[in-house]
């Protein structure tokens, strides 16, 4: 008697190879997607432009200011360096050749009268160097009490030349302190009075074709002693060991150097 030979009876959920995944497939694989971008990711913005804070531009601006100054100074000092091997500029030398006290009245303890010639010699020792004055002020006090005031007009002081300045200076009712008017008395009862004499002016250089800018200079002469000259037509008195001194101003803005 012949066996029958069954077919094995396939597993209860298997899906049929190469079979359709479902119900109007095409037969063929299927393959899922990858997704490239999250539904949760936030939309790109650019960066904004990055400013450069104040303080970086506060310290460019000094540096370049700095450097700038430093070339100007640079530049300064080579042109007095040329000038100086140029022409050796000097400075002028002011001495006092007469001092005349003619009149000095002290008025009740607190009042000035006064009447005082001076006469001073400008020497300028540059063989190439002139120099031109503006309108000198002419000052002269005694321990601190003005004994008069004037002024000189300005002049061309040309190389090796001595130029005389002279000036005539009063004061009437001038103002003066108690201890002042009992220095100034004590001085005349001695009939030796000290004496200061003090010259401000502007003045400006030339060296060939080069001209300076004005420059404030102040001549300061201390250390004389005078008498009175009390008699018309009366030798002149002789003045003791003075000295004059000059002294350059420069003028920032609103500071004096």
């Amino acid at each position: 008697m012949n066996d029958r030979v069954y077919p094995a009876s396939r597993p209860a959920g298997a899906a049929p190879a190469g079979g359709a995944a479902g119900a109007g497939g095409t037969g063929g694989p299927t393959y899922m997607k990858s997704q490239l971008y999250s539904a949760n990711r936030p939309a790109y913005r650019p960066q904004p432009k990055r400013r450069r804070s104040k303080r970086r531009c506060c310290c460019l601006c000094f540096i370049w200011t700095c450097i700038v100054v430093l070339f100007l100074i640079l530049a300064a000092a080579v042109a007095a360096a040329v000038c100086w091997v140029l022409f050796r500029p000097q400075r002028p030398v002011f001495t006092v050749s007469a001092l005349q006290i003619s009149k000095l009245n002290v008025t009740g303890g607190s009042t000035v009268d006064s009447l005082v010639s001076i006469s001073l010699d400008a020497k300028n020792p540059n063989k190439k160097v002139e120099f031109f004055y503006d309108d000198i002020s002419v000052t002269a006090d005694s321990g601190g009490v003005s004994l008069g005031s004037g002024s000189v007009p300005g002049f061309q002081h040309a190389a090796k030349n001595t130029t005389m300045v002279s000036a005539t200076l009063s004061a009437k009712g001038e103002k003066v302190d108690s201890d002042g008017a009992k220095a100034l008395a004590a001085d005349l009862k001695k009939n030796s009075v000290p004496l200061s004499i003090e010259l401000d002016t502007k003045v400006r250089a030339k060296m060939g074709a080069l001209r300076s800018w004005r420059l404030g200079i102040k001549v300061s002469c201390d250390g004389f002693s005078v008498a009175v000259v009390k008699k018309k037509g009366a030798a002149p008195p002789s003045l003791s060991d003075g000295k004059c001194a000059i002294k350059i101003r420069v003028k920032i803005l609103r500071w004096e150097f």
